[in-house]
């Protein structure tokens, strides 16, 4: 089984220090145990969310449309839309910067990561943080 990934980045080297939906840009890898392969790097075209509105799901639809075929979201942070994500998408919470560490971690928890993405609608969030902060 392959999984398409989207890693949020405003680098394309390091995950961003803000919610997925706020990054620059976004690169795609399809991901197996053994192997990784870059797909491609998708901008991040979805509009500035108004502060009063934190967590629209407005916005939610958006991300989802810019991560269309993807089904796997990697980064160090997601903000209240986590849950509405989770109905489409595996969200992985990371405490490191690098992509490339990042997907090591993914492939070495691959078999955790393919029960997530079974559950459907029902699925939850992955927390692959080795520091107790959620």
């Amino acid at each position: 089984m392959k999984f398409k990934v989207g890693f949020a980045t405003d680098d394309g080297k390091n995950m961003v220090d803000k919610h997925f939906g706020d990054a620059g840009f976004y690169l795609i890898y399809e991901i197996s145990k053994k192997e990784s392969v870059f797909v491609e790097k998708r901008e991040n075209s979805s509009t500035e969310e108004d502060e009063r509105f934190h967590g629209d799901p407005l916005k939610a639809g958006k991300i989802g449309q810019i991560m269309k075929g993807v089904q796997i979201l990697c980064n160090k942070q997601f903000g209240k839309n986590i849950i509405n994500m989770s109905k489409k998408f595996v969200p992985i919470l990371f405490d490191i910067d690098n992509i490339d560490e990042a997907i090591k971690i993914t492939q070495s928890r691959f078999d955790e990561i393919e029960q997530a993405w079974k559950a459907g609608g029902s699925r939850k969030h992955i927390s692959f943080r080795t520091k107790n902060i959620e």
